[in-house]
């Protein structure tokens, strides 16, 4: 699941490259859209046989998290993807876990253990080293090799 989550994120970072022409907010609305395609086969396959009961309330707590939760928190992470390098997006998206996990030590009070503290170490150093720029060495570039031509 890990795994598909990465490739579903690398499709959405490079989708939202190809549609820079489309306003962000026609973007949220078919990437929601393609999610809610998405998990709707899983939740129907695991509610096969149960009553699901809608009513009023389930009906605002759903709208409620795709449209205000999740729709306007897309729409405001879609607006700087279209003008930062791609490499920049996929290197801030590995802070998001670090910063729900940092939320939740700080504000819940939940334990760090060792794993977790070098894990965020480990994304926040690799975050920042992926962001350096690069440095050109001319005494190891390719130039000397055809200089003599």
């Amino acid at each position: 699941m890990g795994m598909l989550a990465a490739f579903t994120f690398a499709g959405v970072v490079i989708c939202n490259r190809f549609l820079g022409s489309v306003p962000a907010l026609d973007r949220v609305f078919f990437y929601l859209l393609g999610s809610a395609c998405t998990i709707l086969p899983y939740v129907l396959i695991m509610n096969l046989g149960k009553t699901i009961p809608v009513d009023l309330s389930s009906a605002g707590i759903v709208l409620m998290l795709g449209v205000i939760h999740t729709g306007i928190a897309y729409f405001l992470y879609l607006i700087p993807m279209a003008s930062l390098p791609v490499r920049s997006v996929a290197l801030l998206g590995y802070l998001e876990p670090v910063v729900s996990v940092l939320c939740s030590a700080l504000i819940l009070g939940d334990p760090m253990d060792f794993l977790t503290v070098a894990g965020t170490v480990l994304v926040i150093g690799s975050a920042a080293l992926g962001e350096m720029p690069e440095k050109h060495d001319e005494g190891n570039s390719c130039k000397h090799l055809h200089a003599g031509n």
